[in-house]
């Protein structure tokens, strides 16, 4: 037997102690409780979640297969921009990222180019943006008339025009509960000659509510010598009645008649507001002499009546036309 003699025995023990060194180091950072655990869904999700992650193909919200993404994640069938899958680069289920047209509000977005409303939050959802003109989730309307299908009518009014405010909110005050009835525009009536009969144009008018003002908002008559026309006045058919004007008012030669009675214009008609050298001779805006709040109050809806007689003799005409303005509650 041979032995290595002392040099060679100093360097052996040395790399034996190197490896012994190595050994314990190696063994005290395996069982280091400190050493953190890799995490197997780090930076590639769950499959399942309803959000598409890194290694994902798609993601559906659930782990079951045939239902165009697989339990693993995998397309089932070729992706599109509208199998309610969550696939490709969208960043919601069919819209977001470069294929797919913009996310809706509350859909997750990643970057504002994702979202119809241009605006994608911090947290990752599209959100509103009210002057955009754009309706979104939350909003009401977008653009002073951008209020989509609504109206003054779907808001519960009678008419007028619904618009929008600087908050995308509905702005009412365009609307009202106005209405106006009208004789039946296929007929004229005549007027008797000479006859304290006179005669009765109705006008029907619709269930809307009570009154809160009226006003006769248009009367036509076609009639020379128009001096001889007496006691024209508006009945409800409850019995109320408001006396428009007599024989006293007109007092003219004049023909024709085309005027607007209401509580609020300035005077009743008096006889140098008829001017013979006219057509038609009496024209313009007058208070009644009977004021028109006595319908205050009433149902409006019910056949009201023009009345109106024609008194003297050798002339004669037709009314044509006589309109109701109601404001009801």
């Amino acid at each position: 037997m041979r032995f290595l003699n002392n040099s060679k025995s100093v360097s052996l023990l040395k790399i034996l102690q190197m490896c012994c060194v190595a050994l314990l180091l190696f063994s005290v950072v395996a069982c280091n409780d400190d050493q953190p655990t890799p995490n197997p869904n780090e930076d590639v999700g769950v499959c399942g979640d309803g959000v598409l992650d890194l290694l994902e193909e798609c993601d559906d919200g659930n782990i079951a297969s045939d239902d165009g993404c697989s339990a693993d994640c995998i397309n089932e069938i070729d992706p599109t921009c509208d199998d309610g899958i969550q696939n490709q680069d969208e960043t919601d289920i069919d819209c977001g990222g470069d294929t797919c047209d913009a996310c809706e509000v509350d859909d997750t977005c990643v970057d504002s180019a994702d979202c119809a409303s241009g605006d994608c939050s911090d947290e990752g959802i599209c959100v509103a943006v009210c002057g955009n003109g754009i309706i979104e989730t939350g909003e009401d309307c977008d653009g002073i008339q951008n209020v989509g299908d609504a109206s003054c009518e779907s808001a519960g009014f009678a008419a007028g025009t619904l618009l929008c405010d600087n908050n995308c909110e509905f702005d009412d005050g365009e609307c009202s509960n106005e209405v106006t009835f009208c004789s039946d525009p296929e007929q004229v009536y005549d007027i008797p000659d000479d006859s304290v009969q006179g005669v009765d144009v109705p006008i029907i008018v619709e269930p809307m509510g009570t009154i809160k003002t009226l006003a006769v908002n248009y009367i036509n008559i076609t009639h020379t010598w128009i001096g001889d026309l007496d006691v024209m006045e508006i009945r409800h058919e409850n019995g109320t009645t408001s006396q428009i004007l007599d024989d006293a008012s007109l007092g003219c030669s004049g023909n024709n008649i085309e005027i607007v009675i209401e509580d609020a214009f300035l005077a009743p008609v008096m006889p140098n507001d008829c001017i013979n050298a006219n057509d038609p001779a009496l024209q313009g805006l007058f208070q009644p002499l009977t004021a028109l709040s006595v319908f205050d109050d009433a149902e409006a809806s019910g056949i009201w009546t023009f009345h109106v007689k024609d008194l003297a003799g050798g002339d004669t005409g037709t009314v044509n036309s006589v309109c109701l303005r109601i404001e009801y509650e």
